[in-house]
């Protein structure tokens, strides 16, 4: 299996057709999911697991100016993360969180950011990250909201990420 980081806009028709397949095997269409009302951001930027042309693994990554304590922030945002379910527990969604974290880390972002589901924070802590210790907050519709879905977790690249977040925009 090997990586591939891309420009979403850069994907061929037959990357983009094979990252959708994973996601409709992931998340397949009309069951429910307790995330669909919310309003999220489209990823800039889409980190493959491949074997034989078939994605395995996928992490997409946002860079958003935000505030942190009301002072500007750049953040990488890590979302979009799944794995097919026969090639769990291989590291392949470490492996295409690892390849965005170092794209941000040259982009020079502040910190990361990522929400996930309780049961998904020991393998994120593995990676360096850890549960924000802050509000954040979002905007949905068109308003500045609270975001209290899953779980909001940070790893710092360049500076500190304790206090009131505000992601200037829908959460990815």
């Amino acid at each position: 299996m090997h990586t591939t980081l891309h420009k979403v806009s850069d994907l061929t028709v037959e990357q983009n057709a094979a990252r959708k397949t994973l996601s409709e095997t992931c998340y397949p269409p009309g069951i429910p999911w307790h995330g669909e009302s919310i309003e999220w951001s489209r990823v800039d930027w889409s980190s493959i697991c491949w074997e034989n042309n078939v994605a395995h693994a996928h992490a997409g990554g946002i860079i958003r100016q935000g505030t942190l304590n009301s002072k500007p922030v750049k953040i990488g945002g890590v979302g979009g993360v799944m794995t097919l379910p026969e090639s769990r527990g291989q590291g392949l969604a470490s492996d295409s969180i690892r390849l965005l974290l170092e794209l941000f880390e040259r982009e020079n972002v502040d910190f990361v950011l990522l929400v996930c589901e309780k049961h998904l924070i020991p393998m994120y802590e593995k990676l360096g990250f850890r549960i924000h210790d802050g509000e954040m907050m979002v905007t949905q519709r068109g308003k500045e909201e609270r975001f209290d879905f899953n779980h909001v977790m940070t790893r710092s690249v360049r500076a500190t990420e304790t206090g009131s977040l505000n992601l200037m925009g829908p959460p990815w």
